[in-house]
């Protein structure tokens, strides 16, 4: 993600890393708790005077999953997602990378 070209352009940009990552002092749990706290995060800044209730997230990787983790569950729904080099599926992603890299060791 690219937030300073975002900020330029008059968006508001909130950078967050998910729980037990970055300094947060809590243990990462992969697929654990990125919906309950995204929705949180989406509660927290409709709240905020700075912000008109639109939403947008955006990330790749693990921060593409935790869109697809918070979109279905956003009231009102988020304005958009876009989600770079990631999978709806995170179960089956998983497992077919597992796969494919035992298949690749022997």
């Amino acid at each position: 993600m690219f937030p300073a070209p975002l900020a330029r352009r008059g968006f508001q940009v909130l950078v967050q890393a998910t729980r037990g990552t970055f300094g947060s002092g809590e243990q990462f749990r992969p697929f654990t708790t990125e919906r309950d706290d995204g929705l949180a995060t989406v509660d927290w800044l409709r709240k905020q005077p700075w912000c008109d209730g639109r939403i947008a997230m955006v990330g790749g990787s693990y921060f593409g999953h935790t869109q697809w983790a918070v979109a279905p569950y956003a009231d009102p729904p988020l304005t958009c997602v876009s989600p770079h080099i990631t999978s709806a599926n995170v179960t089956t992603g998983c497992s077919m990378w597992t796969a494919h890299r035992r298949s690749t060791r022997r």
